[in-house]
């Protein structure tokens, strides 16, 4: 062999092995995602990782989420307001007709 071959061998072996790390991982977080605590982590590090992750996790969730619905208060309270000013001028349109 020659030595870039032994180059090209070792990152092929090196790629492959990142990529199958990353997708048992991915596997793993998926599986503690969607159990029920069947695998869970044992050791301290893997504890505090796990709840680092979960944290984050909600507050990705919980971030957008409260932005969607607080813009969505805000337009229904203007839709509203609109709709009752709407009644309002009506009534008063019909009151002083006499309709």
């Amino acid at each position: 062999m020659t030595y870039f071959e032994n180059i090209t061998d070792y990152s092929n072996k090196l790629v492959m092995n990142v990529f199958s790390q990353m997708a048992r991982n991915i596997c793993h977080i998926l599986d503690v995602v969607f159990s029920y605590g069947d695998i869970y982590p044992k050791s301290i590090q893997g504890r505090v990782i796990a709840s680092i992750a979960a944290t984050f996790g909600v507050v990705m969730i919980a971030m957008p989420v409260s932005i969607i619905v607080e813009a969505f208060s805000d337009s229904y309270a203007e839709i509203t307001a609109e709709f009752k000013n709407k009644k309002k001028r009506r009534r008063h349109i019909r009151s002083t007709t006499g309709r």
